[in-house]
Formats: C-alpha cells, structure tokens, sequence
C-alpha cells in the first residue's frame, strides 16, 4: 500500500530496522575483511624490509669488496707487522727493518696527550724502530703496577731505551736526536753551540710563554689576558714567516724539527679551545694568520702527523681535568654558533656538507669521499666490542670513576661494567641498524626505520637503547677510534637513530 499511513506501521518500521542491520552488518563485514588482507599485506611488506638487512658477517665482506675498505684492511695488516703508516692502533713500528727495537715508547691509548705526541711525531719523523705500551693518563684510569714500579711517578711519556728508562718528554727527545743519528735518522735539533741551536731554545721558550698566556685567557679569563694572548701568537706567527711557502716550519726549515713538534700540540688544543669559549677561529683563518695555518696545512701532508690528530670536539673533550673549566665569552658574537657546532648540534642525518662544525675544522677533505666505509670497517670489524661498551648505560657503575672526583674526566668510565640480556641485543639490534646506513652511504631507507621498530618496539626498552647509543656517540674520539670525518658520519648516523627511537612508535 501506498498510503501515507502505512509508513507508521509497526511491521513497516521493523522491516525498514533490519533491513538497515542487514546492510550495516554486511558493510562492516566488508571492511573487516579489507582491513585483514590491508594489515597482512603491511605485514608482508614490513617483514619483507627487515629481510633485506644483511648480518654483520656479510657486511664485513661488502665492506672488503669496496677499494677503500681493502686499502683499509692491507693498511691494518700492515701495522700488525710494524709497517704501514702509523695510527692509534700501533703497537710495533720498524720501518722497513727486521731488527727488535731498542726502545720502547709509554704513552696514552687515546692518542690525547700533547707530550706524547710531540715524541711519537719525532720518532716516525727519525724513523726509529719502537715498541708502544699503553699507559691511561691519570684523568683516565689507573696505571698498572708494573708501569708504576718502571715509572713512580707514572709520568706519561716515558720510554725505555737499553733497559734505561727516562722521562720528561724535551728531555727525552733531545736524548734520542743525540743518540739516533747519521744518515739513517735525520737530526731534528742543531748541533749545540751554534747560533741555530740557541733560536732554537729561545723559539722553545716562546712556546712556554704561548702556553701560559694561553692558559690564562681561556681557564681563567683574567683582565688583560686576550691581549696577552694575541701578542704572543702574533709572535708566533712572525717567526713562522721566515721560511716563505716552501719552507712553512719554524726556523726557515723545510721538514719539521723539535721545535716545530713542540707547537703543534698544543697550537691544536688553543684552535678548539678558543673556538669553543671564545667564538673566535685561528684554523682557517688565512687572512689573520696565514703563516700559522700554511704551518698545519704542512704537518698535514706528513705520514707522521697526518693520522694522529685529532678533532675540535674530542680535544674539548680531552682536555685534562686539572687544567679547569673554559671561561665563556658569552659576548663574542660567535661563540655561542661555534660551541653548539663543535658540541655536535649537527650531528643528524642527512649530514650538512656546510656545517659550521666541518668549515671549522680545514685540512681533512683528502677522508671525506670515503668517511662512511672507514666508519662502517671499524664499526663492523669491531662489532662485539662496540656494542658491549655503548650498553654501558644499561648495566652497572656508569659515572662512579668521576664522582666526587673533579681531577678525573667526566666522559671515562674505566669501572663501568657493559649490560646483558635483553639490553645488550637492542644495542646489538640499533648498532646493526647504524651499519647499514653507513652501507647504504648514508642514505635512509624504510626497511631501516621498520626493523628498528619491529625489533624494539616497547617504549621503555627504546629510551634506554638511545641512551646506549648516546652514551656510545660522545664517546668517539679522534684519532683513537677513526678519521674526524669518519667520526663524524658515525655521530651523525648515531643522532639519527637516538631521535627515531625516542620518537613515539606508531
């Protein structure tokens, strides 16, 4: 019927009611339905992006395949032997001899320390068979017993020579240039009653005097110090004049001395250090002192230097405890810019190729094609290593070496004991994700971000694998583990995996 009444019926309104049901039921049957076949093809294609991962081992292999990562392993096993250039990995240098060296040369794993860089630069520079023993730097951890009883006051350098040992690391290379001579081993210090030998003491001088001045501008930041400062580096700088382009060391010399190896130490630490609390640049600037970095851009064509200096934030880093705090310029325009670069305020992917960080830093182009498959060979060749100190954090006495103790660095942890179980494989399973964007040339990919997720998925389990890899990342220093560059993209890729994990999973 068609009457206007009937629409009100009892039995029209029911079958309008099921009717409706019916087709309400039906639909979300449909969409049940697509919803299974959508949720299993998102499945399929996530598990799919975690089967692409390669293991480690494989990785190992890819790395090999590649002409950098070959060069590096020949390199390494070159050193194994006493050859090969020298890096922070040395144990044995020969240098192309098969008799046992003579001497032994004591001094610090992590490559820090400026005494002992100076006689590490001056023994490959001579080319004098030695034997290296690491010793920490009291900052850094405790000496063994048997150093302590060779050395009592475990002064670092020291080395052995003859059975003899000695110490106080000018002392020692003026012995060594005296005993390691003719043709074989070049002299690096005049011949003394010269007029040469005596501007040589007073060029040693000058050095102490930099350094005092620069103590004092930077740790303590007392009136008058900056001018003081610049009038001795301005000095400095008037003395490397002498030798023109051809010859940039000190004394008109066109290979490096004792005093030249007396500067380079410690001008390093005075680029970072007034970069970060002064805000203002010495490396890279060619206009103010185009002597002092035509003097670096030297020493970094040298086999003996070119692999054993550091980077602006390790050497930050580094800096002894006893030395004291920096004393900011909070009203250098440019200080606040350069401490965040330095401290890292970059480090993310993808990597800014104009970072401020890298254009403080000149003079290490010749390792950047190539940083990413440096980074990935000490990552994955060291893997087990690596993962077990970044889960620190998760297992026990992080941060009991510097507690109460302002004499000792504040990024050592010699008592830290590395995590196990669950927090060691999500470290294992991050650090898995890190090798493969450095494999990947930095590149991020799905399958990258969904493994990760897949794998470590619980939220508290997340935060405390981003603090490993935090833990890990500030930790990298330069040279002791890698090239700056190299370290740098292994920051970087580290940043990006700390941010994605403390990001909320979906």
């Amino acid at each position: 019927n068609n009457n206007e009444a009937d629409l009100f019926h009892p039995r029209f309104i029911l079958r309008q009611t099921a009717e409706k049901m019916i087709i309400r039921y039906f639909g979300c049957c449909i969409a049940f339905f697509f919803s299974i076949i959508l949720s299993a093809k998102a499945l399929m294609m996530r598990t799919g992006m975690m089967m692409k991962l390669a293991t480690i081992d494989t990785l190992k292999i890819k790395v090999l395949e590649s002409d950098a990562g070959a060069a590096l392993a020949a390199e390494d096993a070159l050193r194994e032997r006493g050859g090969g250039t020298l890096n922070a990995k040395c144990k044995l240098r020969l240098f192309d001899t098969e008799k046992e060296p003579r001497l032994i040369l004591y001094r610090d794993p992590s490559y820090w320390c400026p005494y002992c860089a100076k006689l590490s630069m001056q023994l490959e520079e001579k080319r004098i068979p030695y034997k290296i023993e690491m010793v920490p730097m009291r900052s850094y951890g405790i000496k063994s017993q048997d150093f302590l009883n060779k050395v009592p006051g475990g002064f670092l350098p020291a080395i052995e020579l003859d059975g003899n040992v000695y110490t106080e690391s000018l002392d020692i290379m003026v012995m060594v240039d005296d005993t390691f001579n003719g043709p074989e081993h070049r002299r690096t210090l005049p011949p003394r009653g010269t007029p040469e030998f005596e501007e040589a003491r007073q060029l040693l001088g000058l050095e102490r005097q930099l350094f005092r001045s620069w103590c004092d501008f930077v740790f303590r930041g007392s009136l008058g110090s900056k001018r003081a400062f610049e009038r001795d580096l301005h000095v400095v700088e008037k003395e490397l004049e002498r030798g023109g382009k051809d010859k940039p060391f000190f004394m008109g010399q066109s290979d490096p001395g004792i005093v030249d190896m007396q500067y380079f130490s410690h001008l390093e630490r005075i680029f970072a250090s007034v970069a970060y609390w002064k805000g203002e640049c010495i490396r890279g600037d060619y206009k103010k002192y185009p002597n002092i970095n035509a003097f670096f851009d030297a020493l970094e064509k040298r086999p003996s230097y070119a692999l054993t200096r550091s980077d602006f934030y390790t050497t930050i880093t580094d800096i002894p405890p006893q030395y004291g705090n920096g004393v900011f310029d909070r009203m250098a325009p440019k200080q606040h810019s350069y401490e965040k670069a330095i401290s890292g305020a970059e480090w993310t992917l993808p990597m800014n190729p104009d970072a401020l960080e890298v254009k403080l830093q000149p003079g290490w182009e010749e390792f950047e094609p190539n940083a990413h498959i440096e980074a990935l060979f000490r990552l994955v060749n060291n893997f087990s290593a690596v993962a077990k100190f970044a889960s620190r954090p998760a297992g026990e006495g992080v941060g009991r070496w510097g507690t109460f103790r302002p004499d000792r660095s504040a990024l050592a942890d010699p008592e830290a004991k590395p995590a196990k179980g669950q927090a060691l494989s999500d470290v294992e399973a991050a650090l898995s994700i890190v090798a493969h964007i450095l494999a990947d040339k930095l590149e991020i990919k799905a399958e990258h971000a969904v493994t990760l997720d897949e794998i470590i998925s619980d939220a508290k389990r997340r935060a405390t694998t981003a603090s490993c890899l935090i833990y890990l990342r500030d930790r990298i220093g330069v040279p002791r583990d890698m090239s700056y560059p190299a370290a740098r993209a292994l920051r970087c890729t580290l940043g990006w995996t700390v941010e994605h994990l403390q990001k909320k999973k979906i």
